[in-house]
């Protein structure tokens, strides 16, 4: 899925719709489509349709491309954590999980008469560990603690610093009212860093 403009409205003609972001859970956000004077300029609290000699309302697909943009843009930056933290050792797995766990994001754009759900909803992560191997999950990882291994587990073989990368994948669709959701496509946000790993290497310690 690709944005349409920088500004989202400044494509639209007709009235100005009013545009709302939540983050969390999916349903209707608050969103007060009055503008100072009303929207269309009609002066009657954003109830007024278009004039006769105005331009006709945004389309549904325009309203859900422009709540599509809003929620992409309020996609966060991924954020994760390994253990061993400092240095992983060979022979030995590491853990990865991501600290902000992504949640659905809405946006409702909405001109008098019409209102258009967008959801950006993470479905997929891709796990890249810098030496040729990723592992794919539909969750983002689960803390590795004392006693309790993380879900998201690499195990390398050969010293070196590494460049790992997490990509989430996000589906972005849209509804009309209480209609089926409709597929925008996809789009990604990834995160990476260096991460060291040493040789661990076995002595035979002679008894005394």
């Amino acid at each position: 899925y690709a944005p349409s403009t920088p500004s989202g409205e400044d494509s639209l003609a007709g009235p100005h719709p009013c545009v709302q972001v939540k983050v969390g859970p999916t349903d209707t956000p608050a969103c007060d489509p009055s503008p100072p004077g009303g929207i269309g300029g009609g002066g009657s609290g954003g109830q007024s349709g278009p004039t006769s000699n105005g331009p006709p309302p945004p389309s549904p697909e325009e309203l859900a491309v422009l709540a599509a943009d809003r929620a992409i843009a309020a996609a966060p930056r991924l954020r994760w954590r390994v253990a061993p933290s400092d240095v992983g050792l060979t022979g030995l797995e590491s853990y990865f999980w991501l600290t902000n766990r992504p949640r659905p994001i809405s946006a409702v754009a909405r001109v008098p008469g019409l209102t258009v759900v967008a959801e950006a909803r993470p479905v997929q992560y891709v796990w890249r560990f810098g030496d040729g191997t990723e592992e794919v999950t539909t969750e983002p990882g689960t803390p590795w603690r004392p006693g309790r291994p993380g879900s998201i587990g690499h195990l390398y073989e050969v010293r070196g610093r590494y460049r790992v990368v997490v990509e989430a994948i996000w589906e972005a669709r849209w509804r009309l009212g209480g209609r089926p959701w409709r597929s925008l496509g996809y789009f990604t946000t990834t995160s990476g860093r260096g991460y060291a790993v040493r040789q661990v290497v076995s002595r035979l310690v002679p008894l005394l």
